[in-house]
């Protein structure tokens, strides 16, 4: 079986300052001369939901060639102020699942960020949670899948690698 490249990028609280470009195309350019098969973002693209963040971001990697074929961005605690911007140029939600370009391999992706009551307008749980009805989804999403799993919840900056037997065993012990 053939390598497969995968990199984690995390809190890059972007703010969509015109220097900020140069160093997005700098590291997709490195990542493309590294051979990275896949990029996996896992929240805090933006530091406040800038829309020219994302906007300058997702340039960035597709002019590099990691559009939505090669590349995962899960939003994070920073960047929900503007979950529908985020959303339309990234794609997402409560459980994202894809299926990654390499033998048997599939990434979930899980939103654990979200806006709380009691928290000043706009603002956001820094800590982040995932709810029943996502647990139950991902539950549902690993049974169904035979292959070994990536598992990374935006927010939280883990990225887990299970196949179904070891999925069985965490379930059994929980």
């Amino acid at each position: 079986m053939a390598v497969f490249r995968l990199a984690h990028l995390s809190d890059l609280h972007l703010t969509g300052a015109a220097e900020e470009e140069a160093l997005a195309r700098s590291v997709f350019r490195s990542l493309r001369d590294y051979d990275v098969d896949h990029v996996v973002v896992t929240g805090d693209l933006s530091e406040h939901g800038e829309r020219s963040a994302f906007r300058m971001f997702d340039n960035a990697r597709r002019k590099f060639g990691y559009g939505p074929r090669r590349s995962t961005v899960l939003i994070g605690n920073h960047d929900i102020r503007r979950r529908r911007a985020f959303a339309s140029r990234f794609g997402g939600g409560a459980v994202t699942i894809r299926e990654l370009d390499h033998g048997d391999l599939c990434l979930i992706g899980l939103d654990s960020a979200q806006v709380v009551t009691g928290f000043p307008s706009g603002a956001h749980d820094p800590k982040g949670y995932l709810d029943d009805d996502q647990l139950e989804e991902l539950e549902q999403a690993l049974r169904c899948q035979g292959s070994p799993q990536l598992i990374a919840p935006g927010s939280a900056k883990v990225i887990a690698i299970l196949g179904s037997s070891a999925w069985a065993s965490l379930s059994a012990s929980a």
